[in-house]
């Protein structure tokens, strides 16, 4: 599992490219204040492949039902718990304080999902 650094600012909206598995990613996460939740946006920067409107969600593996628009995408993308004690929910100001996304290679989402009973 390695950590996807977010840098929780003023801006409810923040893109930043990075490498996730073997592919040069832009992720965009945007503040919905209407609805109260963290949205992601995650583009294959060499194929142009891209998944909107991602709602970011504890514990679940989020760019799993997105395959169809990201097919060279391996791995998925997982907001988990950073400290012992948190919040319910994914809010505006505890990503990257209660919530940390990662990345999760293909064999690591399966057993995270085998261990908690969602395989």
């Amino acid at each position: 599992m390695e950590n996807i650094p977010t840098f929780q600012t003023v801006a409810s909206n923040f893109t930043q490219e990075l490498i996730l598995g073997d592919r040069l990613m832009s992720l965009i996460l945007t503040w919905n204040s209407r609805s109260e939740v963290w949205y992601m946006t995650l583009e294959d920067i060499d194929s142009g492949h891209i998944a909107r409107g991602i709602k970011v969600i504890p514990n679940w593996a989020l760019v799993k039902q997105y395959r169809a628009y990201l097919p060279n995408f391996e791995g998925d993308i997982m907001a988990v718990a950073a400290t012992e004690k948190v919040s319910e929910r994914v809010t505006y100001d505890n990503l990257n304080v209660e919530y940390k996304l990662n990345y999760l290679t293909e064999t690591e989402v399966e057993t995270w999902e085998n261990e908690n009973g969602l395989g």
